[in-house]
């Protein structure tokens, strides 16, 4: 049961605004001590297939490429192992103690609309259950991500899959974040779901047009943004500089992050480019 919970969990799993011309989900980097340009791609982790675009563009950039880097590993053999501990609830808590009375109007919506009995996932923190919603926004039966697609591929070209960060580090930023917080957003969630399904829909025709800075500004409009900004977006893009300078000195290399991390005043692009870089818009 919790190998099957831990896969559905997994499959949901800034500058100022740019100029018009810069507009675009793949970017090229290059300069200061790169041989061959890698590539920056901007995904969005949940995408009905109809909607799902792997355009010619990202083809070239994939084959080019020596080597596949996600957010994390998620070919890592070991992940499952490696996410249980830190997605399970700690002591006596269980996920009914912290909805209280609105535990009830939770697990209805769960077994009436993701087929989850919340008592067989008790013990799961709020966040690992919170990501099942999400696949409830998209307007489809079935959906499926740019990371799989990407993974995929690799295996097809006989290329590595890493990561910008370890499947634990990402785990701690999500649970650093209280789960009074995402209790909160789970049912603010259940309780205007219309709401929520048009604001995703919002989000999927900004990336759709490929415009980076709408994202991310409809990203901190969002309420599940406030007040984390820093765990869930600065602090990571900061982090994974100094990685991404280290990954492409010696090879090329094909780099996908979810795509409002390439926006806004501390975005992987912004600070690419103070770095020394050069990082340009590719026709897709």
């Amino acid at each position: 049961m919790i190998k099957n919970f831990l896969a559905l969990f997994l499959s949901v799993l800034g500058i100022p605004a740019l100029k018009a011309q810069e507009k675009s989900l793949l970017w090229e980097i290059s300069g200061k001590e790169i041989q061959s340009p890698s590539y920056l791609y901007g995904t969005i982790h949940l995408v009905c297939e109809q909607d799902l675009n792997i355009s010619p563009g990202i083809i070239n950039a994939v084959k080019s490429s020596k080597v596949i880097y996600l957010e994390i590993d998620i070919d890592d053999p070991e992940m499952y192992t490696k996410m249980a501990p830190h997605m399970m609830l700690h002591g006596d808590t269980t996920l009914q103690m912290l909805f209280g009375d609105d535990y009830p109007k939770v697990s209805r919506f769960f077994s009436e609309n993701v087929s989850i009995n919340l008592e067989q996932v008790k013990k799961f923190r709020p966040f690992s259950i919170m990501s099942l919603i999400i696949s409830k926004l998209a307007n489809c039966k079935k959906t499926t991500s740019y990371e799989n697609i990407f993974s995929e591929m690799a295996k097809q070209q006989h290329k590595n899959v890493e990561g910008l960060e370890t499947v634990e580090s990402q785990l701690e930023m999500l649970n650093s974040i209280p789960d009074s917080s995402y209790c909160r957003q789970i049912l603010a969630t259940i309780e205007e779901l219309p709401k929520q399904k048009a604001s995703f829909s919002r989000l999927l025709d900004a990336y759709k047009k490929q415009d980076i800075d709408a994202l991310y500004q409809l990203g901190m409009e969002s309420p599940d943004m406030k007040g984390f900004e820093d765990i869930l977006l600065t602090r990571r893009n900061k982090n994974w500089i100094p990685v991404i300078e280290e990954i492409t000195k010696s090879q090329s290399a094909f780099i996908a992050v979810g795509a409002m991390h390439l926006g806004g005043p501390q975005g992987v692009i912004r600070l690419l480019r103070e770095a020394g870089y050069t990082v340009n818009p590719v026709i897709m």
